[in-house]
């Protein structure tokens, strides 16, 4: 009984850590947001996206999101993508502490203070004027990321179809083909292994999903 006791202790402890950081980050983005537009709150801005959701699935939107903000050279469709990364992951957050999930909660907590920190950055004045001038530079870099993206799509379709491999280890097998071809590791520029593995995997699974269709 002492240990049932006990574990209903520490579930009860994590539950108000999560609520409360929670809250904390809600706070955090609402300040941020009104940098934008001084009457939007989190609470509405999560609230429309509920009520806009439809049916899709939010994987699949979190996906379209992902893709966007790693392969764009325009900062504001950077910074729109992040924030409905940020709000989408409030919301899973908020439905996984409903569920009790408190491994879930907890993951997505963490993605969701990462896009805020992003967010953050970007109103320090000496981070705006580097962001305005890469900008102004990534014009330039636009047809290299439409190059990398369309090597990408270009290995998905010449990898040998296997049903039983999972989508991450064809997306690191990709990676590793592309990195020991030096025109195309040129294509990667100063993003890691890792934000390339999550670039190939979300269009891998993109292009699975229209190939169902």
């Amino acid at each position: 009984m002492k240990k049932i006791a006990q574990e209903k202790t520490n579930e009860n402890q994590l539950t108000n850590l999560l609520n409360t950081s929670l809250k904390n980050i809600k706070n955090k983005t609402t300040i941020y947001l009104n940098t934008i537009d001084p009457s939007t709150s989190t609470e509405e801005a999560i609230d429309y996206i509920r009520k806009n959701r439809s049916t899709r699935d939010a994987n699949e939107i979190i996906n379209s999101f992902n893709i966007e903000r790693l392969t764009t050279s325009n900062l504001k469709k950077r910074t729109d993508s992040t924030i409905n990364l940020l709000l989408h992951y409030l919301i899973i957050v908020e439905e996984a502490l409903i569920a009790k999930n408190h491994l879930t909660a907890w993951d997505s907590l963490l993605i969701a203070i990462e896009h805020l920190g992003y967010l953050e950055g970007l109103n320090d004045p000496i981070i705006t004027k580097r962001a305005s001038r890469s900008e102004d530079g990534g014009r330039a870099k636009a047809t290299k990321q439409s190059d990398l993206t369309k090597a990408i799509q270009q290995h998905i379709e010449n990898h040998p179809q296997n049903k039983n491999k999972k989508n991450d280890q064809i997306a690191r097998e990709i990676t590793d083909s592309m990195y020991e071809n030096e025109a195309e590791r040129r294509l990667f520029g100063k993003k890691s292994k890792d934000d390339i593995i999550s670039l190939i995997l979300n269009i891998l699974i993109e292009h699975r999903k229209k190939q169902s269709i």
